[in-house]
């Protein structure tokens, strides 16, 4: 098995829509969000760099650039064969803008990658690898395509990601406008690893896993009501009630370097900057248990700067869980002085995804494990506090507690 990357986007200081009061579309960002600042040619090469620490096999780019970045597209081209020299890299010439041409990018993409080689498929320009151990996206890739090649991965959106799989109710209507195919029992199906198994309809995201013939069959379901497709994320497209069997991460492998604003307005998950990153592309934003082992001793771990590190990729990651459980165990009945029934389940998340993983591809003895643990649930229970005055000032959560108590509103009748 071969990992792949597709890589089909367009450079463009043009927003994707321009949302209206009356549309179901929220906002991107809102309005005045300076997009022509966006220096979008860089932040696109330090996607590529960040993931040149995967094992990729083959590549294909596919950019286009505007008037505003002309000449960045051929620049970007030439810099992808040096970021990934160890791989077979290709690019297309022609850009697709149609159903019919996405069809023929596709044929071309299984001729060169094989019908059966897990795809990473880019759609936009800004999503950063950030995950320190390259092993564990990589194993989690070959433990779900071993079993199936018909799956699509989302590696996109993860706090969006790790509170709809925790089924906390505004998901389905407010932030991800997907219906959710539920199994009988009501829950999506947990397959280890922090992975879970939903049905979704209806939509697709601009970063996922998939191999060729899945997308390709994306493809023949889309309908839209434009000419112009430049993305399968593109404002009238649809996919009707085709379901795609999909495979939901609460791991954060990829970050959008512009954040999170169009969700929350909580600083911890607003976007990178380039000094994040060191001249390699390597984000310097989170110190793991690597960086924090003593030299002088064996598993001897500086316990102090490893809790700091890991609270910050919580605030970074899991805050949205932690608001959205929150606001749903109000509406529920359950009072505001439920904080303890919201953070929990966060930390118990954070930990099974994020911690024990790392702590394991580290190789840390388990008694070192459970100590880091009992300390960073000690240190993420002092910031209680301030966790719950962020998330109940964020502008986002009048919105999600009216959104939450339409969708209940049969349920407390």
């Amino acid at each position: 098995m071969d990992l792949c990357i597709y890589i089909n986007t367009k450079l463009t200081r043009e927003a994707p829509f321009v949302p209206t009061e009356s549309s179901e579309f929220r906002p991107t960002y809102p309005s005045h969000y300076p997009l022509d600042t966006l220096q979008k040619d860089k932040v696109l090469l330090l996607s590529l760099q960040s993931m040149k620490r995967l094992n990729v096999k083959k590549v294909i780019i596919n950019v286009d650039a505007d008037e505003h970045f002309k000449g960045a597209d051929e620049f970007i081209k030439k810099q992808a064969k040096n970021i990934f020299s160890n791989a077979e890299v290709v690019s297309e010439e022609c850009r697709p803008t149609n159903k019919t041409q996405w069809l023929q990018s596709c044929s071309f993409a299984e001729r060169f990658f094989g019908s059966k080689n897990p795809v990473i498929c880019m759609f936009n320009h800004d999503h950063i690898f950030v995950d320190p151990f390259p092993h564990v996206f990589e194993d989690m890739v070959e433990t779900i395509f071993n079993q199936t090649t018909d799956h699509f991965v989302m590696y996109s959106h993860t706090p969006e990601v790790v509170s709809m799989t925790n089924d906390y109710k505004s998901h389905d209507f407010r932030l991800f406008r997907t219906k959710l195919i539920r199994a009988p029992h009501s829950e999506p199906k947990h397959l280890g690893q922090s992975l879970f198994h939903v049905r979704r309809s209806g939509s697709i995201d601009g970063l996922f896993i998939a191999c060729i013939p899945s997308l390709k069959k994306m493809w023949q379901k889309l309908s839209s009501h434009s000419d112009y497709i430049p993305r399968p994320d593109w404002l009238g497209n649809s996919f009707g009630e085709h379901e795609f069997d999909t495979i939901c991460s609460q791991r954060e492998f990829f970050r959008h370097f512009d954040g999170y604003g169009h969700v929350t307005s909580m600083p911890q998950m607003m976007g990178m900057s380039f000094s994040d990153f060191d001249t390699h592309g390597y984000y310097k934003g989170r110190k793991t248990i690597l960086d924090c082992l003593s030299k002088s001793e064996e598993n001897d771990i500086r316990t102090k700067e490893l809790l700091e590190s890991y609270t910050k990729i919580f605030s970074e990651v899991y805050l949205l869980m932690l608001r959205d459980k929150h606001f749903a165990q109000i509406n529920d009945g359950k009072g505001m002085g439920c904080k303890n029934l919201s953070l929990d389940p966060a930390i118990k998340t954070f930990f099974r995804s994020q911690v024990i993983m790392d702590m394991a591809y580290a190789k840390i003895p388990q008694i070192k494990t459970q100590n880091v643990l009992a300390s960073l649930a000690s240190m993420i229970y002092s910031k209680k506090l301030e966790l719950f005055d962020l998330i109940t000032t964020d502008a986002n959560s009048l919105e999600i507690r009216n959104d939450i108590t339409q969708v209940l509103k049969p349920k407390i009748a």
